[in-house]
Protein backbone atom coordinates (compact mmCIF):
# COMPACT_ATOMS: atom_id res chain seq x y z
CA UNK A 1 0.00 0.00 0.00
CA UNK A 2 2.93 2.74 0.98
CA UNK A 3 4.51 1.36 -2.44
CA UNK A 4 1.07 2.27 -4.36
CA UNK A 5 1.07 5.62 -2.72
CA UNK A 6 4.26 6.31 -3.48
CA UNK A 7 4.59 5.31 -6.80
CA UNK A 8 1.07 7.27 -6.97
CA UNK A 9 2.85 10.61 -5.78
CA UNK A 10 6.02 10.44 -7.70
CA UNK A 11 4.27 10.14 -10.89
CA UNK A 12 1.89 13.02 -9.82
CA UNK A 13 4.82 15.56 -9.21
CA UNK A 14 6.32 14.90 -11.89
CA UNK A 15 3.53 15.70 -13.94
CA UNK A 16 2.98 18.37 -12.33
CA UNK A 17 5.77 20.02 -12.80
CA UNK A 18 5.74 23.46 -13.98
CA UNK A 19 6.20 23.82 -17.20
CA UNK A 20 6.67 27.31 -18.95
CA UNK A 21 3.66 29.20 -20.87
CA UNK A 22 5.33 30.22 -23.61
CA UNK A 23 6.16 26.92 -24.92
CA UNK A 24 2.21 26.14 -25.03
CA UNK A 25 1.70 29.01 -27.77
CA UNK A 26 4.11 27.92 -30.16
CA UNK A 27 4.05 28.77 -34.10
CA UNK A 28 5.08 24.84 -35.44
CA UNK A 29 2.62 23.96 -37.46
CA UNK A 30 1.37 27.39 -38.73
CA UNK A 31 1.71 27.99 -42.62
CA UNK A 32 5.06 29.48 -43.44
CA UNK A 33 3.87 32.98 -44.15
CA UNK A 34 2.60 33.24 -40.58
CA UNK A 35 5.31 36.63 -40.00
CA UNK A 36 4.41 37.76 -43.75
CA UNK A 37 0.76 37.97 -42.44
CA UNK A 38 1.98 40.07 -39.38
CA UNK A 39 4.10 42.22 -41.62
CA UNK A 40 1.27 42.21 -43.86
CA UNK A 41 -1.14 43.15 -41.18
CA UNK A 42 1.52 46.24 -40.01
CA UNK A 43 2.21 47.48 -43.76
CA UNK A 44 -1.83 47.80 -44.41
CA UNK A 45 -1.80 49.62 -41.28
CA UNK A 46 0.94 52.04 -42.39
CA UNK A 47 -1.00 52.44 -45.40
CA UNK A 48 -4.25 53.27 -43.97
CA UNK A 49 -2.37 56.13 -42.03
CA UNK A 50 -0.56 57.01 -45.21
CA UNK A 51 -4.09 57.07 -47.39
CA UNK A 52 -5.31 61.03 -47.92
CA UNK A 53 -8.65 59.87 -50.12
CA UNK A 54 -11.59 59.05 -47.96
CA UNK A 55 -12.38 55.92 -50.32
CA UNK A 56 -8.54 54.89 -50.37
CA UNK A 57 -8.57 55.11 -46.48
CA UNK A 58 -11.97 52.79 -46.32
CA UNK A 59 -9.96 50.42 -48.69
CA UNK A 60 -7.29 50.03 -46.53
CA UNK A 61 -9.00 50.26 -43.79
CA UNK A 62 -11.01 46.95 -44.91
CA UNK A 63 -7.58 45.02 -46.17
CA UNK A 64 -6.03 45.73 -42.32
CA UNK A 65 -8.86 44.43 -40.69
CA UNK A 66 -9.38 41.53 -43.01
CA UNK A 67 -5.76 40.54 -42.42
CA UNK A 68 -6.01 40.59 -38.98
CA UNK A 69 -8.95 38.76 -38.75
CA UNK A 70 -7.37 35.76 -41.03
CA UNK A 71 -4.30 35.76 -39.22
CA UNK A 72 -6.39 35.14 -35.74
CA UNK A 73 -8.55 32.41 -37.89
CA UNK A 74 -5.24 30.36 -39.30
CA UNK A 75 -4.26 30.54 -35.32
CA UNK A 76 -7.63 29.44 -33.82
CA UNK A 77 -7.96 26.48 -37.04
CA UNK A 78 -4.46 25.20 -36.46
CA UNK A 79 -5.51 24.53 -32.17
CA UNK A 80 -8.74 22.93 -33.72
CA UNK A 81 -6.49 20.84 -35.54
CA UNK A 82 -4.23 19.81 -32.76
CA UNK A 83 -7.21 19.76 -30.46
CA UNK A 84 -8.96 16.55 -33.07
CA UNK A 85 -5.60 14.63 -33.31
CA UNK A 86 -5.18 14.51 -29.26
CA UNK A 87 -5.91 11.96 -26.92
CA UNK A 88 -8.39 13.14 -24.89
CA UNK A 89 -11.95 12.29 -24.91
CA UNK A 90 -14.09 13.40 -27.63
CA UNK A 91 -16.29 15.51 -24.86
CA UNK A 92 -13.73 17.34 -23.80
CA UNK A 93 -12.58 17.90 -27.77
CA UNK A 94 -15.94 18.81 -28.87
CA UNK A 95 -16.09 21.22 -25.90
CA UNK A 96 -12.58 23.15 -26.75
CA UNK A 97 -13.58 23.57 -30.70
CA UNK A 98 -17.30 24.49 -30.00
CA UNK A 99 -15.62 26.91 -27.94
CA UNK A 100 -12.93 27.74 -30.76
CA UNK A 101 -15.70 27.70 -33.87
CA UNK A 102 -17.84 29.91 -31.90
CA UNK A 103 -14.87 32.98 -31.84
CA UNK A 104 -14.15 31.59 -35.63
CA UNK A 105 -17.84 31.71 -36.38
CA UNK A 106 -17.92 35.52 -34.69
CA UNK A 107 -15.07 36.99 -36.65
CA UNK A 108 -15.65 35.60 -39.79
CA UNK A 109 -19.40 37.66 -39.29
CA UNK A 110 -17.70 40.56 -38.35
CA UNK A 111 -15.11 40.11 -41.47
CA UNK A 112 -18.26 39.82 -43.79
CA UNK A 113 -19.29 42.88 -42.10
CA UNK A 114 -16.22 45.15 -42.65
CA UNK A 115 -16.08 43.90 -46.32
CA UNK A 116 -19.29 45.36 -47.10
CA UNK A 117 -19.54 48.95 -44.90
CA UNK A 118 -18.55 51.95 -46.72
CA UNK A 119 -18.97 54.33 -44.30
CA UNK A 120 -15.33 55.29 -42.71
CA UNK A 121 -16.67 56.17 -39.14
CA UNK A 122 -18.15 52.45 -38.51
CA UNK A 123 -15.70 50.39 -40.69
CA UNK A 124 -13.34 51.80 -38.14
CA UNK A 125 -15.24 51.21 -34.84
CA UNK A 126 -16.20 47.40 -36.53
CA UNK A 127 -12.13 47.55 -37.10
CA UNK A 128 -11.39 47.82 -33.71
CA UNK A 129 -13.98 45.56 -32.68
CA UNK A 130 -11.36 42.86 -33.87
CA UNK A 131 -9.45 43.98 -31.23
CA UNK A 132 -11.58 44.86 -28.90
CA UNK A 133 -14.27 42.43 -29.29
CA UNK A 134 -12.48 39.19 -30.12
CA UNK A 135 -9.65 39.24 -27.78
CA UNK A 136 -8.15 36.19 -29.36
CA UNK A 137 -4.61 36.48 -28.47
CA UNK A 138 -5.15 37.63 -24.70
CA UNK A 139 -8.05 35.38 -23.94
CA UNK A 140 -9.73 32.63 -26.25
CA UNK A 141 -6.43 31.13 -27.36
CA UNK A 142 -4.68 31.34 -23.70
CA UNK A 143 -7.95 29.89 -22.14
CA UNK A 144 -8.05 26.82 -24.98
CA UNK A 145 -4.67 26.30 -24.36
CA UNK A 146 -5.24 25.76 -20.38
CA UNK A 147 -8.30 23.66 -20.89
CA UNK A 148 -6.56 21.71 -23.82
CA UNK A 149 -3.42 20.97 -21.28
CA UNK A 150 -5.53 20.86 -18.37
CA UNK A 151 -7.65 18.07 -20.33
CA UNK A 152 -4.31 16.29 -21.81
CA UNK A 153 -2.78 16.21 -18.06
CA UNK A 154 -6.00 14.43 -16.72
CA UNK A 155 -6.25 11.72 -19.57
CA UNK A 156 -1.92 11.03 -18.83
CA UNK A 157 -3.10 10.72 -15.18
CA UNK A 158 -5.61 8.20 -16.29
CA UNK A 159 -3.65 6.30 -18.38
CA UNK A 160 -1.01 6.37 -15.76
CA UNK A 161 -2.95 5.02 -13.28
CA UNK A 162 -4.10 2.08 -15.33
CA UNK A 163 -0.83 1.18 -15.92
CA UNK A 164 -0.22 1.20 -12.07
CA UNK A 165 -3.30 -0.80 -11.48
CA UNK A 166 -2.00 -3.55 -14.19
CA UNK A 167 1.19 -3.64 -12.33
CA UNK A 168 -0.19 -4.42 -9.41
CA UNK A 169 -2.44 -6.63 -10.62
CA UNK A 170 0.80 -8.57 -11.79
CA UNK A 171 2.90 -8.29 -8.31
CA UNK A 172 -0.40 -9.90 -6.85
CA UNK A 173 -0.46 -13.06 -9.57
CA UNK A 174 3.32 -12.94 -8.92
CA UNK A 175 3.45 -14.04 -5.46
CA UNK A 176 0.56 -16.34 -5.79
CA UNK A 177 3.33 -18.20 -7.51
CA UNK A 178 5.47 -17.53 -4.49
CA UNK A 179 8.16 -15.63 -6.84
CA UNK A 180 9.76 -12.70 -4.38
CA UNK A 181 7.99 -9.43 -5.22
CA UNK A 182 10.27 -7.27 -2.77
CA UNK A 183 12.67 -5.91 -5.22
CA UNK A 184 9.64 -4.66 -7.42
Amino acid sequence: MIKKLTVTLTFLTLLLTPVPVLAIINTEGLPANRETNKTDVETALSEYKDAQIEEARITKLKELAGKAIDLRIAHMERLKTRITASKISESDKAMLTADLQTNVDGITTLKTSVTTETDLVLLKQKAQSVYADYRVYLAVLPRVHARFGAFRLNAAIAQALSAESKVFETIERLSEYDIDTTEL
